[in-house]
Formats: structure tokens, C-alpha cells, sequence
């Protein structure tokens, strides 16, 4: 779709022509008209719930506490999939948020999705991290300076080395 704008169209500015024109862009984007085939969101969604369930067994059976602030874990969980990044189960849930949103074709879950994103980048940095910090000192300093906090490293952290691999 081309845009083009005429500034004398209807005696009106060109800013604000620019604006309604990407206005109804936005809704086009957010009816969700241009998401490609949903057949495969449901992989996408049930991924992210695979990856949640891996991360509670992992601070189960490693960290020998659960994810619930009343009994977390009492050993740094930096094995499966934390080798790879700092938050896989936060990046599961929203995986599982996206493919629902996707697969439903649901404005309402991808702002809801959109909402807990930043709620959880809030989280993690202002609460989370210095928790972690004070909890497990340089252990988890060296874990944090070799495995990024939401992006994916391909060198996965070595437990007892302090590096990636």
C-alpha cells in the first residue's frame, strides 16, 4: 500500500492527513489482518507453555524451591534452559500470551501480552536482579555478565567455569 499525501486535500495539513492515513494502517495491523497463517500459532503457544513447565521442573529439581516468592529457589538455577538466557520462563509466558493472541486473533490478549512485557522487564530489573544479586553475590554476577538478560546466547553458560562455553 503506497501513501501518498496531498497537503491542499480537503483544506486540510498534510500532518494530519499523514495521521489518519497511519491510523487506519494501525488498525489493519491491529485487527491482526496481516498475521500469516494461524494454523501454526498453536505450536508457538504450546512451545511457550513447554518451556514454562521446564523452567518450574528446573527450580524444583536444581534450585530445590518453586517459582512462588513464598519458597523460591535456594540454589542459582543456571542449568537447561538459564545456560542459554537470564529469563526463559518469563520469555515462555509471553510466548504462550503471543500464540494465544495469534491464534485467536485476540487485540485484547497482544496488548494484554504488550502490558506484561513491560511489567516483567520492570520486575526483573528493579526487584529481581538486585534480589538475586544480594542472594548469590558473584555467582550470580558472573552468570549475568555471560547470559543475556532476554535474548538468546548461542554459547551456553558453563556451571563452575563463570563463562560461556
Amino acid at each position: 500500500m503506497s501513501i501518498t499525501i496531498n497537503p491542499a486535500e480537503d483544506g486540510r495539513a498534510a500532518a494530519v492527513i499523514a495521521a489518519e492515513r497511519g491510523a487506519e494502517l494501525w488498525t489493519d495491523v491491529v485487527r491482526l489482518q496481516r498475521w500469516t497463517d494461524p494454523d501454526h500459532a498453536d505450536i508457538y503457544a504450546i512451545a511457550g507453555e513447554l518451556v514454562l513447565l521446564r523452567c518450574v521442573w528446573d527450580f524444583f529439581a536444581r534450585g530445590t524451591g518453586t517459582l512462588a516468592p513464598v519458597d523460591p529457589p535456594r540454589v542459582l538455577v543456571v542449568s537447561g534452559l538459564y545456560r542459554f538466557t537470564r529469563n526463559p520462563m518469563y520469555n515462555g509466558v509471553l510466548a504462550l500470551l503471543l500464540g494465544e493472541a495469534w491464534l485467536f486473533g485476540s487485540v485484547s490478549l497482544l496488548e494484554y501480552a504488550l502490558v506484561v512485557i513491560v511489567l516483567f522487564h520492570l520486575f526483573v530489573v528493579f526487584y529481581e536482579e538486585p534480589a538475586l544479586t544480594s542472594q548469590f553475590g558473584e555467582s550470580y554476577q558472573a552468570y549475568r555478565r555471560a547470559v543475556p538478560r532476554w535474548g538468546f546466547t548461542t554459547r551456553p553458560f558453563q556451571e563452575g567455569t563463570a563463562s560461556a562455553a
